[in-house]
């Protein structure tokens, strides 16, 4: 019962008291900052770059909420920190500007209502994330957040692997075409469900990646395994981290992650090494102590999480292939055989125009799910950005409607499974009053960013406020084509915003012109994470974030006129030497009479300053 003591009511709370307690002694000067960071960290609270205050990082494992945990998440936005909540890449929530003497408050209604900050942050498993489609799409092998949410559950204050050399990744992918879910391929550890017979019975296993990453190294990750039986993931990830925790690098923090280890062994050597640990590890008691997880849902029964026993298949597809068009971007409006032709009832003033917007929301927007009668409906958010105010509708409108949960997907955006087709009417409605209903989920408008300069240490630019800009400017983008290309952006070479994975990827840096700081951007084109491995976008410029918008115009533009029949952005521009992107950029990229407005950055009133803190990525 081990697990259960340390995740019990009463080891959360006397968790919240110690930490209460030494920012207490903090605030008194008996302990300094130095030596309150890494408890700090561990419980996933980051200083930013406004002194005195911090980011609440809070941790949604599978990306899988409710209404009440949304609700919560709504009041804390509103009580305590901007007005605002920020989903990431890695499907967490995240809260800024709040003063650290509020947040053991905020730490004990999350703790009740089954949420936590608690490994976040630092060189632990960080929050394990999934497919945000998971139990619903059409192309998946098999539901994979339940197990999401059990090794969540038994790594979480795991007392092995609280001092990690590095923080480690986690993500669990239901299909083959992991780009568009879950990017398990580059992460410290990835997991993509696969069906295999055994003796003429589908039998559930992960294919296992290990050692991939962003950042200053962008890294694929590489196969472990093509198959290991869903009974063995648990000592299996044990087994890796134990390698991890033996052969990282703890005298060097920016070299410590897995793929520096994948990097000196070799992958056959790592094998070896996993393997020895597997034999070490008899089969954990704790295991079938594994709770049951119920992913909410109409007509889906509860799924034991335990790799030790697989859940219950609900509709399966067959092995090797799916059903359903839950993954494709064309239009969906035809439902039960019929075009849609609802009239969305008025709900507030910003539904006057909803019955016209509603064709266009429902080509993006609305999925089917492999089962049949019952859709999905993705809510872009802009940079992942959502009001106090929209949380608590949003939470509302699910209770209303009897919804039991709101998925975050690493896109930064949220995602509501289980809508009957009597309700779809009523959600849209809803969502239009909230302000909610923006077409072009999973578009060219449909923009990831992270906060960068807006609040983070690190951060060189504000990205966050680019990705927002960029979003209003290719909202009106109609050309199909045009619209499958992903634009990520992160505020610092450090890649929070995936831009390494991204059809126009763009990371911000600073150079100056005369002996004036200007904020600048690396532009990055081509990446994306596929079905058979993952390619890296190639730099081809930097501009002046101020000339972006333009610049990434210029470039849709050549695009149009060059493509060949069908042809992908990514395709063109891989076939385009740089030479002829810089030619095609040069007005963007020439600064010969500096401009004033080249010296502010987007979302900034006052003149750009490069004002770098201490990062604690890396703490």
């Amino acid at each position: 019962m081990e697990m259960a003591d340390r995740n019990s009511l009463r080891a959360v709370v006397e968790e919240i008291e110690r930490f209460e307690a030494d920012a207490s002694r903090v605030a008194r000067g008996e302990l300094s900052q130095d030596q309150f960071r890494p408890l700090r960290l561990k419980h996933g609270i980051y200083g930013q770059r406004q002194p005195g205050l911090q980011m609440v990082r809070v941790k949604i494992p599978a990306g899988v909420l409710s209404a009440g945990q949304l609700r919560l998440l709504a009041e804390i936005a509103r009580r305590y920190a901007s007005g605002r909540g920020h989903f990431t890449t890695r499907e967490n929530c995240q809260f800024h500007h709040v003063s650290i003497r509020h947040v053991p408050d905020i730490m004990r209604q999350l703790a009740a209502a089954g949420l936590t900050t608690r490994e976040a942050c630092g060189n632990v498993v960080r929050t394990i994330t999934a497919c945000p489609l998971s139990g619903v799409c059409g192309e998946e092998a098999f539901e994979v957040a339940p197990y999401a949410l059990a090794l969540t559950h038994f790594l979480l204050r795991h007392p092995e692997f609280q001092e990690l050399p590095r923080k480690f990744k986690i993500a669990f992918s239901g299909c083959e075409d992991d780009g568009r879910c879950a990017l398990a391929a580059i992460h410290d550890v990835g997991l993509i469900a696969r069906l295999r017979l055994v003796d003429q019975v589908p039998t559930r296993g992960f294919q296992v990646l290990v050692g991939g990453g962003l950042g200053s190294l962008p890294t694929a990750a590489l196969p472990l395994t093509d198959f290991l039986p869903a009974e063995e993931l648990l000592p299996a990830v044990v087994a890796v981290l134990r390698v991890f925790a033996q052969h990282g690098d703890r005298a060097n923090k920016h070299k410590a992650r897995l793929k520096f280890v994948l990097r000196a062994q070799g992958i056959e050597r790592f094998r070896e090494l996993v393997a020895a640990q597997r034999e070490r590890i008899a089969t954990s008691s704790e295991a079938a102590a594994w709770p049951v997880i119920a992913i909410g849902g109409e007509n889906q029964s509860p799924a034991p999480a335990a790799p030790s026993a697989a859940p219950p298949v609900v509709a399966a597809p067959k092995v090797g292939g799916g059903s359903g068009p839950s993954r494709s971007n064309g239009a969906h409006r035809e439902i039960g055989g019929s075009v849609v032709n609802f009239r969305p009832a008025a709900h507030g003033p910003a539904a006057s125009n909803s019955a016209a917007d509603f064709p266009l929301w429902a080509e993006h927007n609305l999925r089917p799910q492999r089962q049949p009668g019952y859709w999905l409906a993705w809510i872009q958010l802009p940079a992942g950005n959502i009001s106090a105010e929209q949380m608590a509708g949003l939470a509302d409108l699910m209770a209303a409607l009897r919804l039991e949960t709101v998925r975050v997907a690493v896109a930064q955006d949220l995602v509501i499974p289980w809508i009957r087709r009597d309700q779809i009417h009523a959600v849209y409605s809803g969502l239009h009053a909230l302000g909610l209903a923006a077409p072009g989920a999973q578009t060219i408008a449909d923009v990831t960013g992270c906060p960068g300069a807006t609040t983070c240490n690190l951060g060189i630019t504000r990205s966050m406020s680019l990705a927002e800009v960029l979003t209003r400017e290719f909202a009106a983008e109609s050309d199909p084509e045009i619209q499958r290309i992903r634009v990520k952006i992160s505020g610092c070479p450090n890649s929070c915003g995936h831009h390494h994975v991204a059809d126009i990827g763009l990371f911000g840096n600073a150079r100056r012109i005369g002996d004036r700081l200007v904020p600048y951007y690396q532009l990055l084109l081509g990446g994306a994470v596929l079905p058979g491995g993952v390619r890296f976008a190639r730099p081809v410029a930097v501009l002046p974030a101020r000339r972006v918008p333009q610049a990434l115009r210029l470039l849709l533009d050549v695009y149009r006129r060059q493509r060949t029949p069908g042809e992908s952005f990514a395709s063109w521009a891989a076939r385009t030497p740089k030479e002829a992107m810089l030619e095609h950029l040069r007005d963007c990229l020439a600064v010969t009479a500096p401009e004033p407005e080249l010296f502010t950055d987007w979302g900034d009133t006052e003149p750009y300053s490069l004002q770098l803190g201490r990062g604690e990525c890396a703490v």
